[in-house]
């Protein structure tokens, strides 16, 4: 008697947990989801699959609302890194230095940027052990705001000035500061994308 009881109650409670199964799947299983991105070219959906998963949600969100500057920093993270290696000048002396910040997932730089006098009076800054996110149109820039997030900030005082193109987004460079600029003004390097007029981080000095 005692079996058929056990037995009973076995069937009773399959057919409950089968019938309230869609109640507790999601505290056992995981819903996996796999987006294609928008727009991609079919043989770069691999590699924008093996991104990492908070730059595959942050480009996912990006091109729900901006569909073609996801595009267009998609196919740059996508590009192999160029790499830049320059000496260093040996008598230089250091004026300022400071360290790039993470400012999202999508754009970010890690490294030195270091401000020298060269010999003959003139200044250089110097990005070493730098990396940064590849976009599109990067240009380093000097801001006198210490750490701007917004292209208002980065012209703080109207003295936003453009170093030129990002040499590479990886490796160490050298930009040279134009005679009549006095660096004592800039209190922050910037890694700045100008096509889309985004800050992709800074450097406080």
């Amino acid at each position: 008697m005692r079996s058929r009881l056990l037995v009973a109650l076995a069937g009773a409670l399959l057919v409950a947990l089968t019938w309230s199964f869609p109640l507790w799947r999601p505290l056992v299983m995981d819903d996996v989801v796999d987006e294609a991105f928008p727009g991609l070219r079919a043989d770069m959906l691999d590699e924008f699959r093996q991104l990492g998963e908070f730059e595959r949600e942050s480009l996912l969100q990006l091109a729900r609302e901006d569909p073609a500057m996801a595009r267009s920093m998609l196919e740059a993270a996508l590009q192999p890194p160029v790499l830049v290696e320059e000496a260093q000048q040996s008598v230089s002396i250091l004026l300022a230095r400071g360290n790039f910040v993470r400012i999202d997932p999508l754009h970010w730089a890690q490294g030195d940027a270091l401000v020298y006098t060269r010999p003959n009076g003139s200044h250089v800054l110097r990005l070493e052990n730098f990396r940064a996110a590849n976009g599109p149109d990067l240009r380093v820039m000097l801001s006198a705001s210490p750490a701007p997030r917004s292209p208002a900030e980065l012209n703080e005082g109207g003295l936003a000035l453009d170093l030129g193109r990002l040499k590479g987004n990886a490796g160490n460079q050298n930009y040279a500061i134009p005679a009549a600029v006095d660096p004592g003004l800039y209190n922050s390097i910037v890694i700045f994308c100008r096509r889309f007029n985004l800050v992709f981080s800074s450097a406080t000095l």
